[in-house]
């Protein structure tokens, strides 16, 4: 059982860091809100496509 809970947290916890830090550069103003929607449409375009692929290559379909 703790298993279990050390592979969710370790699943979870980046997505949750990723957040907190653009979360933290908003608040203080590092970027302006015409960059923050560049940055958003940058990684969806760019960055998002190759980690999906990442994470499903190689996974048997079958064990899904």
């Amino acid at each position: 059982m703790l298993s279990n809970f050390i592979v969710s947290i370790e699943a979870v916890l980046p997505m949750f860091l990723i957040m907190a830090v653009g979360v933290l550069i908003k608040k203080s103003g590092l970027i302006r809100p015409e960059e923050q929607k560049r940055f958003n449409k940058i990684v969806f375009i760019c960055c998002f496509p190759p980690m999906m692929f990442m994470n499903l290559y190689g996974k048997n379909i079958t064990e899904a």
